[in-house]
């Protein structure tokens, strides 16, 4: 039943012609969540904001999905919340075996491209997350 719902939500949204401003609010939402998530995913906090992204990562998903769009004609500043959404939820997969799904969505941003410094903090963060680390309980 839910998914006739979904499927007229999204026709009418993109009639409306705002489906574009509607996907950018909710990338930045669910990017302000994560890095407001970041810090605390390593101390006393760590296992309520665990469960929190775990509830939302299909809504972390499609904010990725919607950065990293390689279709899109400035992909630039999308592309550099992506890796910053990416990162900032790193803690996420590890803890729950998904680092391939981690590791997949930071290839995938610097395939399709960054600036510099967006690039190399990327590349910083994925060297460290990504020693010693692999899928699986």
């Amino acid at each position: 039943m839910l998914e006739p719902v979904r499927q007229y939500a999204r026709e009418r949204l993109e009639a409306s012609g705002e489906a574009g401003q509607v996907r950018e609010r909710h990338a930045k939402y669910y990017l302000a969540l994560a890095e407001e998530a970041e810090p605390k995913l390593r101390g006393s906090g760590q296992v309520g904001w665990l469960g929190r992204l775990e509830l939302e990562h299909a809504n972390l998903r499609a904010a990725l999905s919607w950065m990293l769009d390689p279709r899109d004609a400035e992909p630039e500043e999308r592309v550099g919340m992506g890796l910053r959404l990416a990162a900032a939820v790193w803690q996420l997969w590890i803890s729950y075996g998904q680092v391939n799904e981690g590791r997949e969505w930071l290839e995938r941003g610097l395939s399709v491209g960054a600036d510099g410094g967006t690039r190399e903090g990327a590349l910083r963060g994925g060297r460290g997350k990504r020693h010693g680390q692999r899928d699986g309980p």
